[in-house]
C-alpha cells in the first residue's frame, strides 16, 4: 500500500506537471480528448477518485491538461465503508489530494453492507449522478484503463451481452444529462503505476481487490493471466481494438435504427432488407 508522505501531500501541482510531462494528452484516448477539449472552459466538471492508482492518475493528468478549469473540478470519493480503518484512510487521502490541488472535495459513505458487485457499482454511479447535478456539472470522468476493457469484455461474455454491452467501457458514453468520460482507456494498468511512482506520486491500494470474492477479481488474477500466456501477445490491445470495433457496429445499428424510426413516422417506405 502507497501512503502519501508530507512532501507528496505538499506538492501535488509539481507531481501532476511531472505526470503531464510524461504523458501529454495526445497519448490519452483521442475520442476522450477530442470531447473534453469541445466543452464550454466554465462547465463543471466531476472526478470520480476512489485513491487508487488508476483514479489518481486521471486526476492529476486533468489538472495538468486542464489547467483553466481548476476552479471548476470537483474531486469526488464514495466511502463504501467494506475495510473499516483502510476505508478511512483511503477517504482521508483522497481528500488531502482534493487539498494539496486546491480542488472541491464531495464524499459519501455506503452502508458498509457486503454487497454483489453490481449493487456496489451502482451505489458509487448514483453518488456520481447526484454529485453532478449538485455542482451542475454535465462531465463525470472515470479512471478505467486498458486492461479494464480486457476484463469488462471477459467479464459480460460471461454473462451474455449484446454489441452495447461488448462496447463498453466506451471512452465517451452519454447517460441522460451527463456523459461519462474515461481518458485512460489506451494506457496499460502497469504504466499507470509506473508514471505515478515516477513523477513522485503515491496512491491507495485496496486489499480486496485481491480477495476472490468478486469476479472480476478472479478474472484478474486467473483468467487474465492464463489468456496472455496462451496467447502469447498484449490480449489488451486486441481487447481494446474489439472493443472499439463493436461500438462502431452499435452505433451504426443505433443510426439506422433511428432513420427507420423517422421514416416510418412520415410514412415513407422502409427497406429493411
Amino acid at each position: 500500500m502507497n501512503d502519501p508522505g508530507e512532501e507528496a501531500e505538499s506538492s501535488w501541482p509539481e507531481i501532476a506537471g511531472r505526470v503531464g510531462e510524461l504523458l501529454p494528452a495526445t497519448d490519452l484516448d483521442v475520442a476522450a480528448v477530442n470531447f473534453l477539449e469541445s466543452q464550454s472552459t466554465e462547465n463543471p466538471w466531476v472526478l470520480a477518485c476512489s485513491g487508487g492508482a488508476d483514479s489518481v492518475l486521471l486526476t492529476l493528468l486533468v489538472f495538468a491538461h486542464f489547467p483553466e478549469r481548476h476552479e471548476f473540478l470537483t474531486l469526488a470519493h464514495f466511502n463504501h465503508a467494506l475495510r473499516g480503518e483502510d476505508s478511512e484512510a483511503d477517504e482521508a487521502f483522497v481528500h488531502q489530494l482534493a487539498e494539496g490541488l486546491c480542488l472541491n472535495f464531495v464524499m459519501a459513505k455506503g452502508s458498509g453492507e457486503t454487497r454483489d458487485e453490481a449493487s456496489l457499482r451502482e451505489a458509487r454511479l448514483d453518488f456520481l449522478r447526484q454529485t453532478a447535478s449538485d455542482c451542475n456539472a454535465k462531465v463525470i470522468l472515470q479512471g478505467h484503463q486498458r486492461d479494464d476493457v480486457a476484463e469488462t469484455l471477459l467479464w459480460r461474455l460471461a454473462r451474455g451481452a449484446g454489441l452495447a454491452g461488448l462496447a463498453a467501457p466506451r471512452p465517451v458514453r452519454h447517460a441522460g444529462e451527463v456523459t461519462f468520460v474515461r481518458p485512460l482507456l489506451s494506457v496499460l494498468r502497469e504504466a499507470v503505476r509506473r508514471l505515478l511512482k515516477e513523477a513522485g506520486g503515491s496512491w491507495r491500494e485496496d486489499a480486496s481487490n485481491a480477495s476472490r470474492e468478486y469476479f472480476r477479481n478472479r478474472l484478474r488474477a486467473g483468467t487474465m493471466c492464463a489468456w496472455r500466456e496462451d496467447a502469447d501477445r498484449d490480449v489488451t490491445s486486441g481487447a481494446a481494438r474489439s472493443r472499439r470495433l463493436l461500438e462502431e457496429a452499435d452505433d451504426a445499428l443505433e443510426e439506422w435504427a433511428k432513420e427507420v424510426l423517422a421514416k416510418t413516422r412520415v410514412g415513407e417506405e422502409v427497406n429493411v432488407a
